[in-house]
């Protein structure tokens, strides 16, 4: 009986470990999808929007010389039509991005990113939050970036 009991609580252990090794960390998932983000932005790649979700939450706060904020909210769907027109300009002119302290935290099933967006074309930083997570398809993806930017 104690010969039986052992080797089920050794075959429960056992199969506890494996299903643990088959999960990814998310957060090795979430520093896949930026890495892609960061790579496919500075190819001017018009495959980055395939990192958003079609129901991603895009916000970008636009901080003028005088101090004034606006803040601009855009559906996913126009957001990903947007940033395909926009990127052969943005070739043209150069104008690509660094990333500086990348921090990622775990927030229940997501991952936020925080990060220092450098422009490089327009020589500023401005903060970026980025939560990537599981879309409805499974895959993982970018569900919201709030952002800032100069004009």
């Amino acid at each position: 009986m104690v010969i039986v009991r052992g080797f089920f609580v050794l075959a429960f252990f056992m199969l506890s470990m494996m299903s643990g090794y088959s999960q990814v960390d998310p957060i090795a998932k979430a520093r896949k999808v930026f890495q892609d983000y960061v790579d496919l932005s500075a190819q001017f790649d018009e495959k980055v929007v395939n990192l958003y979700s079609d129901r991603a939450e895009i916000q970008n706060t636009r901080v003028y010389p005088n101090g004034e904020k606006r803040v601009m909210k855009m559906e996913a769907q126009k957001y990903k039509a947007l940033l395909k027109k926009a990127l052969p300009l943005a070739k043209l002119r150069k104008d690509t991005n660094g990333y500086e302290d990348v921090a990622y935290v775990k927030e229940g099933n997501r991952v936020v990113i925080k990060a220092t967006r450098i422009s490089h074309l327009k020589g500023y930083a401005s903060p970026m939050v980025i939560t990537i997570g599981e879309d409805q398809d499974g895959e993982w993806r970018i569900l919201r970036e709030y952002s800032q930017s100069k004009p």
